[in-house]
Order: C-alpha cells, then structure tokens, then sequence
C-alpha cells in the first residue's frame, strides 16, 4: 500500500521579530530631540532634511508631539500646547510632502476639531491602550488586555480616531494569534480596512504580514499566505521597512519550504540574511542560515547545507546562543546522515545534546532525543531510533509537555511501521489517538485513525483499518480539511481494493481525486498544481491497475477506457491548465477556460486520420500500461513497471550520449528489449505506412523512440550502426505531453482562418556574439560560451531555400533578446528558428533559456529565458530551437518535462522541434538545413521531413552514431 501519513517533527525556526538595542534607541531619541528643536527654531530645511532621511522615525515624533499637546492642552498649558501643535503639524506636512503619505497629518488634524471633552475621552482611551499592550505578552494577563483595548476600542470610535481605532485592532489580533485564529484573522482583516483608510504604510504591512501569519500557520493556505506575504514585502520596500522586510522574508522563506519549493525557500533565507545583515540582527541572520542549511540539505546539496550551518552555528556562538548552537548541530547530524555519515551526525547530536544539558535545557534535550531518533530511522537503523524516541517520549512525560508527546509518539509508531512491527505500530497509533481525544486536538485525531488504520491494514485487520477510516471520515469534513478528508477516502478505497471489492474501491477513489482536482483547480501557482498532482499521483495508478484487472476479466465492459480518462486526469494537468489561459487558446468556450481531458472516443474521432496511431503511456510502480489508438480500433496493454524500464533507458541514453566510448552492445541490446517492451505490443495495430504520436510519460520523455531496435543483434556481430534496423526506418514519429494537450494543440491549429496566417515565412537567430563576456559569478549556469560558428551558415542556407522577402535573419550581434522582443515582429512568421547556446535549469525551469548575443543588448541580458518567452507573441506553425537540450528541463511525477518546449507552446505555436542532449554544432547545421529542404522543397509533412532527414545521416558514416542524427524530437502537432 502507498501514501502512507508519517508525521515527523517538522524543524523550522522561526525566533520573535527585531529587538531594538540600546544604541539604536539612544539614536533614535537623538533624532526627535533634534527634529524637535529644528521645528521651534524654524528649520524647515533642516527638519525637511531629517525627515527625508528618516521616513521609519518621524511618526514616533509626531505621536509624542500629538501626546505632549493633549497632556499640555489639558493643563492649560497653551504656550506649551501651541508648540507641541506647530511643530507636529510641521513635521506631520513634512512627512506629506516627502512621501505623499497622509496618515500623520489626519493624526495632527484632529487636535483642531476635538474639543477638551473629547481631548480627556483621547487621554483616557491612549492610557487604555498603553495598559492593554503592557499586558498582552502575558497568556494569564489576555482577559484583562482585552478589557482595556475593547474599552479603548470604544472611546477612539466615539471620538472618530481612526489611528486609534487601527492600533486596538491590530492589538486585539495579536493577542487572539494565542486564543482563536479565526477571530485573530477577523480583527487583522478589519485592521487592513482602518488602515489603509488612514493610509499608514507601516501599519499596512504589519497587517499583511500578520494576515498572512494566519493563513500560514494556522489555515495551511499557503497560498493565501505568500498573496500576503508579497504584499507585505512591497510595503517594506517602499518604506524602506528593513526589519519588518527581513522578518517577512524568513516566513516567506519558511512557507515555500512547507510546500516543497526548497529552491524558493533557499532564495527567500538568502535575501532575508542580507537584509537582517544591513540592520544588524543578528539573532535573524543565524535563522536564515539555518534554515537556508536545512532547504539545500532537503535538495540534497550537502556541502552547501554545511556551509551555510557552519555560517549559523558563527553566529550563534558570537552571541552566545546555546539553543541556537545546539539546534544547529542537530541539523549537521542530519546532513551527515545523509551523506552516509552516520556516526558523524550522532556525534553532531551528542554535541547539541551536551550543549543543551549545560543550559539545563530540558526541553531541548527532549528533542534533540527526538531528532536523534529521526536521524536514525531515516539512516535505515530503526532499532536504535526506537531508544532515542523512547527517551524523548519519557522526557516530555516528566515535562508534562503531552502536545509533544503526541509528536514521539507518532514517531514511534512510523519508525516501528519501518520495523514491520505493526503490532506495536498499532499500540503507538492508538496511544496518539487517545492522547489526542484527551487533549481535544481534533487534527491529531484524524492524524492519528488514519496512520493507526494504515498499521491495521499491514496487519489483516481489514474490518478494523475501514472502521478507522471511517471514523475519520466525520472529522476530517467537519474541520474542513481537504488533505485528510481525501487520504481517507483513498485509505477506504485501499480497503475494498484488498478485499475484491473493485466496484466500491473506484467510487471512494473518485469521491478522493474530485477533492484532489478542487484543491488543484483552486491553486493559482503552476508550481503548486504540479507539485501537488506529483505527490498525489499514486493513488491514481491504483485506480488504473484494478481497471486493467477488470478489463482482463471482462474485456468487453469499456474498463479499458474508463483507465485511460483515469490516465488523462493524472497527466500534464497544470499544462492543460495553461494552455486553455493562453492567448492562443483563448475562445468563448467553457471548455477551454476549464479545460477536461479527452475522451479516448474523442482522441479517435477528433485526432487519428491518414493513418496516425497514438501510443499513450502511463508508468506505475507496479505495473505500466500502454493505450493503443487508431481511428477505428484501440487496445490496452500492461507494461513492466517504472523501475524496470528506467534501468533500460538509463543503459539506453548512456550509450547514445557517449559516440567515442564502444556502447554498441548497450545500444543493441537495450534498444531493442525497449523495443519489445513499448511498441511491439502495439506492433499488430500498425499498418506499413502508419505515423507514430508518442505520448511519454516520465523517464520515457528522456527516450528517443526512433533508435529503438526493432530486431534482436547477435551479441559477438558487430554491425555499422547505419545498418541497425531502427524504428525511425519504419514509421515516421512525433510525440505530444498527453492525448489532451494534442486535441487542444489540434483544436488551435484548426481555429487558425487562412486569412490570420502569418504574412512572411521565416524568422531565425544564429551565431549569437559571445565572445569576451562578463558573467555573474553567482549564477553558475552562465559560463563561458563558445562561438557557434556552423549555426550562422546553417541559418543562412535554410533562409535560401525561402523565396526573397519571405525570410528574416539576425546574425552575430544582431542575434539580440531585444530584436527577438520587438513588437509585433515573431507573429509575422510561420517558421521561427533558434540556431544558439541553450541552457536548462532542471531545479527551476522557469530560468530555463536559450542564449542570444551578449553584446549589442540596452536593455536585455541576452539570456530568453522561459518566464519571457510566455509573454512573446506567436502564430508560427513550428519553433525549431537548434541548440543543446532544449527539450529538458525539470521531470515533475505526472506532469512531464517542465521546460522551454511548454513556454513556447504557450506564447502560440502547436509544433517545437527540440533537442534531448547536448548537441554537436556540425552535426546539428547539416541535420537542419536537409530537414528545411524535405519540409518545404519535397513538401513533406514535419514528421516525415524529419525521420527523411535522419535516414539520410546515418547512411552518412561520420553521422551514422544516433548521437548525430537522434537528438532532435518533434514535440506537438504532427501534420
């Protein structure tokens, strides 16, 4: 069984926000003292001065000021309260002029208008609020905090200040973060109202920050949370707020972390440590680098983590932070650990451990004992995780600590489910669940009948298991949470699969995914839809394999079909999202704006003519399947599963990548056992002039079916590789991300009038200008690039084989980002040509880009990467992207290959030629300009243009390697 819920303690520090020091403080009254003495004295350019220069210290000023005045005015003072009041409307109009800020002066304004009644009523309301926010950091002093701010609430709103009213609110939020996160989230929301009514920037980005606190920690909407959070960092920026930027970034940082973007939350950590850097807190700049240390670790970059942890673990000590020190060399263990240093990363939490004993740190201690532990299980020593568990278990029992006892002891539940003890897995689980009915955490209960239901299914106790499901059932819709109520229905589904019920196990599974494709479609970021359908996806090759049991059965039930709509539903959804937003795509039709996968009677109806067979396939763990499509017929077959032909195709790609080495028999061999594994099950639905649409699904997009082997070699007859029998010498091939984005594809070349065609016929870049560039040293993809010297003759030629005024060409220094950009220019043209360096960024994709002339750019870098190439403009029937790799880029688990091709299908095209390794710059020109010449001399179709192109280079010896002649793979529509 799959999908399995292990809680473990999730680590991530998040310390309180910038304490201001001593020394600052002292600064900071220096400057009112000044700033007040520039007013009396009638400075104005210096008070202009000091207010330009010091937007974040004015306000404090000024609110003295409104304070002294209303102390003086209800003495009688009036030469005093005169003062107090010219000098506040001074600095407050000041600070208008500077910044074009209001809120001071609508402060300052209300001194003319209140009477001495009201005056008294503002007096009484400020030592309210000054009461409440002396006794809100306090848990036992909430009920009366609340008291004094509700009463305060009541006069401010009484006497119209809108200030005060802004400062209780968010007051009364802080203090219900510890009570009710709703009700906090209701007081933050009504904050922001007052707020920006009152315009006070500082105050506007407190409350974004804090808004997205709730929707952070306490809803898990990250989503929400990081809408909140960039808005909160443009209001920092603006101010020039670098504590409350630097503290927003960490949560920033720290959410991206939450939802699997560990490159994101690296980049965020960075950024906060420089910011906390220029202020000088200290205690934020050791967080961002732990944390920084702890995403690189995740991602697998040890010595990285290691740097950055070292960097912390400085920090820590120069302000003698022992807890610091000790949580940090319980996260070196960690990345020892995982660098195969077991040993290492014991003795690293030893070291925390003693620390933590010397602070008397009790606490502490507890969950070093627990880190150990998870250090431990992940290691593969359960035996000896299970002691330190046990000892953190014991720890937080004399602490009294029962809500961490809840952590240990679902740990020692997972770690004895590693154990295959799931008899004693079964006794932590039930002991969590008590504990968490007792303690009335409704979240852990849910928590904890899933994983005590997924110990009973290990066990055979099938009734038990679904009883537990279905107890959690209840909960998991009554607290709303989607996560939960999904995994229990899959779990229930689990249950009926085991138990030979198929029928009642699909109607739970399709009650799952329905919860699943709402949270996706309710996600706005493509990261997060594709991240989230990677995660989930197994749970949909469960579906699949008891169809294809059911279609073994009964073949006559369309159980074949229904598996396939289960495939489509699984595969390249965020892309089909994408496409039905982009200009291209965009019509009145619901569909695309909500775009369904296809139907496999759709695909044969709307799709397969002049003999093109689709090959849609759909890897699992346990088992692979192939569907099989032509106009009238169709077939499912079940393949070996991922891991098998994974093997095969790492053989498979070593041996084309590497022409100099002797790889024959590797190619051979594992070109044809792929051969036997892939398509020759389909092998009886093809006719002698069928054109193969390839639609892969994940290891087998690195795979260009064309070399496949269609006949077994004898091992010791070492042929030309010119004589191989490939596939590409049978059938012309083409592939596609999924059946459903080529009907899309299909669907938008056909909308396409004759009279929207493009006017000119090719456009093309070649033989950019590298030579003797700069390059950020930070940026590791942008090293030194070699002339492509082939690239200008090859565009050169294929521009030839066009009639005169129907071709454009930018050579050498005209090779620009900016020529490529300039508008209206790309949708004149059918062809669009890259003949350049590419660059593909496998952790982040959208920094995937191809390379351009480094000089002669104003305005532009010379790096197209993909984020830009989403907002070009294209009505071009093909983009031919003659570089390295361009085809590659990010492999996300049922979505495919996240890259450059996707991008430019977006911006307009429905076909792109790319590449799937690094490409020879020889090879490449010639197999580009006879791929021109069968595509517009002989009229051939893109697919039959190219594999004639291949045909006749490897009858050529120099390019016979499929090295030479495979890389380039025509992704799209096909005819």
């Amino acid at each position: 069984m799959k999908g399995f819920i292990i809680f473990f303690c999730l680590f991530l520090v998040i310390i309180p926000g910038y304490v201001q020091t001593a020394k600052s403080q002292a600064i900071r009254d220096d400057f009112e003292i000044e700033l007040i003495t520039a007013c009396v004295q009638d400075s104005q350019s210096l008070v202009n001065s000091m207010v330009s220069q010091h937007r974040l210290w004015v306000k404090p000023v000024v609110d003295r000021l409104i304070s002294d005045f209303i102390s003086q005015k209800l003495k009688g003072d009036e030469t005093a309260s005169n003062q107090s009041r010219e000098a506040a409307i001074n600095i407050s109009q000041s600070f208008l002029d500077n910044y074009g800020e209001k809120s001071l002066q609508i402060g300052v304004d209300y001194l003319d208008v209140w009477s001495i009644e009201q005056l008294n009523m503002k007096y009484l309301a400020d030592s309210l609020f000054a009461l409440g926010t002396g006794l809100r950091g306090d848990n036992q002093q909430h009920k009366k905090a609340i008291e004094h701010y509700q009463q305060a609430l009541e006069i401010y709103t009484n006497i119209g200040d809108k200030r005060g009213e802004a400062n209780v609110i968010g007051g009364l939020g802080f203090i219900y973060w510890f009570i009710d996160h709703m009700i906090c989230l209701s007081y933050y929301q009504k904050a922001l109202e007052v707020r920006q009514k009152i315009d006070d920037k500082q105050l506007i980005g407190a409350s974004l920050n804090g808004i997205g606190l709730v929707y952070h920690f306490y809803i898990s909407d990250y989503e929400k949370a990081i809408e909140y959070y960039d808005k909160a960092v443009v209001v920092w920026n603006e101010i020039e707020d670098w504590a409350g930027l630097g503290e927003t970034l960490t949560y920033l940082a720290s959410v991206y972390g939450e939802i699997g973007q560990p490159e994101r939350a690296i980049q965020y950590f960075k950024q906060s440590y420089e910011i906390n850097k220029k202020i000088g807190n200290y205690y934020r700049m050791a967080e961002a680098r732990l944390n920084s240390g702890i995403n690189l670790h995740q991602i697998g970059k040890y010595p990285e983590a290691l740097e950055d942890l070292e960097s912390a673990i400085k920090i820590y000590r120069s302000i003698e932070d022992t807890i610091g020190i000790g949580d940090v060399l319980t996260q070196m263990g960690f990345v020892y650990a995982s660098i195969g240093d077991h040993n290492g990363g014991i003795e690293k939490c030893k070291e925390a451990l003693q620390l933590m004993q010397q602070a008397d740190d009790l606490w502490g201690m507890a969950g070093v004992y627990n880190n150990m532990g998870i250090i431990l299980q992940h290691a593969g020593r359960p035996e000896r995780a299970v002691q330190y568990y046990e000892n953190s278990l014991k720890s937080y029992e004399k602490l009294e600590d029962r809500s961490s006892e809840l952590n240990v002891l679902n740990n020692l539940g997972t770690v004895y489910f590693d154990l295959k003890n799931y008899d004693l897995a079964e006794e932590y689980h039930t002991r969590s669940l008590q504990l968490s009915r007792e303690l009335q955490s409704r979240i852990v209960e849910v928590q904890s009948l899933i994983n005590l239901a997924n110990d009973q299914n290990r066990l055979g106790k099938l009734d038990e298991s679904l009883s537990n499901y279905e107890s959690a059932l209840p909960i998991a819709r009554s607290l709303n949470n989607p996560e939960a109520l999904w995994k229990t229905l899959v779990g229930i589904a689990e249950i009926y699969k085991l138990k030979g019920d198929y029928t009642r196990a699909i109607e739970y599974n399709e009650e799952g995914f329905k919860i699943i494709e709402k949270l996706r479609v309710g996600m706005q970021l493509e990261e997060f839809k594709t991240s989230y359908m990677a995660r989930e996806r197994y749970a949909y090759e469960d579906v699949i394999n008891m169809l294809a049991e059911l279609h073994e059965e009964n073949k006559n039930k369309g159980f074949d079909l229904i598996a396939f709509q289960y495939a489509q539903r699984s595969k390249s959804r965020a892309f089909m999202d994408l496409m039905a937003e982009s200009r291209a795509m965009a019509d009145d039709s619901i569909d695309l704006l909500h775009p369904q996968p296809v139907s496999l009677k759709e695909i044969q109806s709307s799709c397969l003519e002049n003999n093109t067979v689709f090959l849609e396939y759909s890897l699992g763990d346990s088992n692979s399947y192939l569907w099989v499509i032509t106009s009238d017929d169709h077939s499912m077959v079940q393949l070996p599963d991922r891991k098998t032909l994974q093997e095969q195709i790492e053989t498979m790609r070593f041996a084309l990548l590497n022409p100099e080495q002797d790889n024959y028999r590797f190619l051979t061999q594992s070109g044809y056992t792929l051969y036997t594994q892939l398509i020759e099950p389909a092998e009886q639905f093809l006719s002698e002039n069928a054109n193969l649409v390839i639609l892969p699904d994940g290891i087998l997009n690195y795979l260009p079916f064309e070399v496949l082997i269609t006949q077994e070699q004898e091992k010791n007859n070492k042929a030309s590789y010119s004589g191989l029998p490939y596939l590409v010498k049978k059938y012309p091939i083409s592939y596609g991300q999924s059946s459903s984005i080529l009907r899309s594809l299909v669907n938008m070349q056909n909308k396409k009038e004759i009279t929207q065609r493009a006017s000119k016929s090719l456009i093309a870049f070649g033989d950019p200008v590298y030579e003797n560039m700069g390059y950020d040293p930070d940026i590791s993809t942008r090293e030194s690039f070699s002339r492509l010297e082939h690239s200008g003759k090859e565009v050169e030629k294929i521009a030839g084989l066009f009639q005169d005024g129907f071709a454009d060409i930018y050579l050498r220094i005209d090779a620009t980002e900016e020529n490529v950009k300039s508008a209206g220019l790309l949708d004149r043209f059918n062809y669009v040509h890259f003949a350049t360096h590419g660059l593909i960024n496998e952790e982040n994709p959208d920094l995937s880009s191809l390379v351009l002339s480094l000089k002669g750019n104003s305005t532009e870098d010379g790096f197209l990467q993909a984020t830009e190439i989403f907002n070009l403009e294209l009505d071009a029937d093909l983009v031919v992207l003659s570089a390295c790799q361009t085809g590659l880029g990010k492999m996300v688990r049922g979505e495919g290959m996240i890259g450059l091709t996707r991008a430019f299908m977006y911006a307009g095209t429905p076909s792109v030629l790319v590449s799937l390794w690094s490409v020879s710059d020889r090879s490449t020109a010639v197999l580009m300009e006879r791929f021109y010449e069968h595509l517009l001399e002989k009229n051939l179709s893109r697919t039959e243009a190219l594999r004639r192109t291949q045909l006749l280079m490897l009858q050529d010896e120099q390019f016979a390697h499929p090295f030479f002649w495979a890389p380039f793979v025509l992704i799209g529509k096909w005819n």
